[in-house]
């Protein structure tokens, strides 16, 4: 089980316990305003969290989403993770995105837990490159992204459809030179 500490987190691997706090974010309209999907019951949401712990043990993980909780209270107040999307023996390409409970909104621990995750990329994994986006309406995903270091790459045009319209989509990365430079 990975289990990461960052100044006010503790991120770890999910557990079955967290079904009722996953469902709190991943049902809230106004926390997935900006995607496409969301589950609507308890059931969907024990779907999503079922992959997620069978992933922990897979020989070849390649999803790291993980419960985000306050080192002080223990309260989980959302998710952060990446999905290898390519790897060979010089690295390999993840992405990486988060969900917050809104009261947890504005706080840093959205960027103070991608910072921590990107780190264990790098580091643990050997990543060379961390992919992000988010819908061009998304402000606040977008100042969490820059926050990180992360880099603008694109910005493209009408790229998913949201709510019964085109939206435009922003891509950020993080090369681990980038995020090395950065820390020194």
């Amino acid at each position: 089980m990975i289990k990461l500490e960052s100044h006010r987190l503790i991120i770890r691997d999910q557990i079955n316990s967290d079904l009722k706090a996953m469902h709190n974010w991943i049902s809230d309209p106004e926390i997935m305003q900006f995607l496409d999907w969301r589950t609507n019951s308890i059931e969907e949401t024990s779907l999503k969290l079922r992959e997620a712990i069978e992933e922990i043990n897979s020989l070849n993980r390649s999803k790291y989403f993980f419960a985000v909780e306050l080192k002080d209270s223990f309260q989980i107040v959302g998710e952060v993770g990446f999905t290898v999307l390519t790897r060979n023996d010089f690295g390999g390409i993840a992405e990486s995105g988060y969900f917050f409970m809104r009261q947890f909104w504005g706080q840093g621990l959205a960027s103070e837990a991608l910072n921590t995750v990107h780190e264990y990329a790098f580091i643990e994994l050997g990543i060379h490159k961390i992919i992000a986006s988010c819908d061009s309406e998304n402000r606040a995903s977008e100042k969490v992204m820059i926050k990180c270091g992360m880099v603008k790459e694109g910005e493209f045009k009408k790229h998913h459809f949201r709510s019964g319209k085109w939206c435009d989509r922003l891509k950020y990365a993080l090369l681990k030179e980038e995020w090395i430079n950065s820390i020194h």
